[in-house]
């Protein structure tokens, strides 16, 4: 693992629930491991290694909404939380469930089913994909549009190529330009921009002439079109670049940080790593360099501390700058659920916030930072999966196609 290309990627937490005997009892939920090994074999099983189900399938994924699409026999179902086969597998292609409907194909054509596998949408389009916001992309006659969930065409199929909705936006490309519509079909942004991008906090990136910008899903220009580059929003910031120099604007179009940096990430806990004249430091939200560049590496800040790497060894610090774990290690991914890994003496292993060691140094490889209780490691040329504890709960999963996720009961 080249923690580098790690430090600054989205995490996601596992949360449990409590109750007593004069309260409603919340939803519990459990964390659920799709293992494809490398034999074409796929099974689950839960955070402590124990088999949901003793069905072997061809092939299996992550859970969305409660279900997890599996193979077998050629051919595509779903499986629930318990393990129990509750849409046999008998489609060519299925989607993932998404507001309680999933996308199903048979005989080249495609519609969609219900959570109890009653098709509620007839095979009838060429192509159909999630739903979002209560609409559903959908391809006739090579051509696209949306329906909502009673089938109902609510935009017809005139686009070249359409985008999910978000923010209640949806891109679209008609004639080689991208604009964007609403929910009700109406146009937004005309199909003028070369690239419809980001959207985040209100706002889409746009491209023209090859010079990039962001207006409002309402279609109001924020920032014209001028920058070379622009990034998303992230703590009401996003960086940009021009003229090979990077900085920072707000919602409202305003250089926060002039754009006078080698390179920018976004905004974490406050602070944003930046590169100038080959070291790495951290502005804040004011436009202050907070933390001098003075490190030959730095990731982004996650749960206070950051990796940072100074005449060849990593350690941590945090939002103060203070060094908290010393500079001891030869590579550091960063922190979630309180652990970090960590690589001495070639061998990866997992420190807490204090530094202490918590799972010892014996892995040749480290996925990244545990997420829901779990994470992949290679150990003896095999990649694994681990829980919080160090215990070995799947042995010699395919890495790149093993998942998991938190599945609500």
């Amino acid at each position: 693992m080249d923690s580098k290309n790690l430090n600054h990627s989205s995490q996601e937490m596992l949360s449990g629930c409590d109750h007593d005997s004069n309260s409603v009892a919340q939803p519990s939920s459990k964390v659920i491991v799709a293992v494809n090994t490398e034999d074409e074999t796929g099974y689950f099983v839960d955070s402590e290694g124990n088999l949901l189900s003793d069905i072997l399938f061809e092939e299996v994924s992550r859970f969305f909404d409660g279900f997890a699409k599996v193979k077998l026999n050629g051919k595509w179902g779903f499986v629930n939380a318990q393990g129990e086969v509750v849409v046999p597998c008998i489609y060519d292609g299925v989607g993932c469930f998404s507001e309680g409907l999933a996308s199903i194909e048979q005989n080249d054509r495609c519609g969609y089913i219900n959570t109890q596998g009653e098709v509620v949408i007839p095979c009838i389009y060429e192509c159909a994909w999630s739903f979002t916001e209560g609409l559903a992309k959908v391809r006739q006659n090579n051509q696209w549009g949306f329906i909502n969930a009673q089938g109902e065409v609510v935009i017809p199929c005139i686009y070249d190529e359409v985008d999910f909705f978000f923010g209640g936006l949806a891109p679209v490309r008609l004639n080689d330009k991208w604009g964007g519509i609403n929910s009700l079909g109406e146009v937004v942004l005309p199909c003028t921009y070369d690239e419809i991008g980001f959207f985040s906090e209100g706002l889409v990136s746009v491209e023209q002439n090859g010079k990039c910008g962001f207006v409002k899903v309402q279609g109001d220009v924020v920032t014209p079109c001028i920058y070379d580059h622009v990034d998303c929003f992230c703590e009401g910031l996003a960086s940009v670049k021009l003229k090979d120099k990077y900085g920072f604007i707000n919602v409202s179009g305003e250089v926060v940080v002039p754009c006078i940096y080698d390179y920018a990430w976004g905004f974490s806990n406050g602070l944003a790593s930046v590169l100038q004249n080959g070291k790495y430091g951290f502005v804040n939200a004011q436009g202050d360099e907070a933390i001098s560049c003075i490190y030959d590496y730095a990731g982004s800040f996650y749960e206070g501390l950051a990796s940072v790497e100074q005449n060849g060894k990593s350690g941590f610090i945090n939002t103060l700058g203070e060094v908290v774990i010393p500079f001891i290690y030869e590579d550091a991914d960063s922190f979630n659920e309180g652990l970090a890994p960590v690589r001495l003496n070639g061998k990866w292993g997992f420190v807490n916030a204090q530094g202490e060691v918590v799972i010892p140094f014996i892995y040749e490889d480290a996925w990244g930072p545990f997420y829901n209780g779990v994470t992949k490691v290679e150990q003896n040329g095999r990649w694994n999966i681990i829980n919080r504890k160090g215990v070995v709960i799947v042995e010699e999963c395919d890495q790149p196609n093993t998942y998991w996720s938190k599945v609500e009961l």
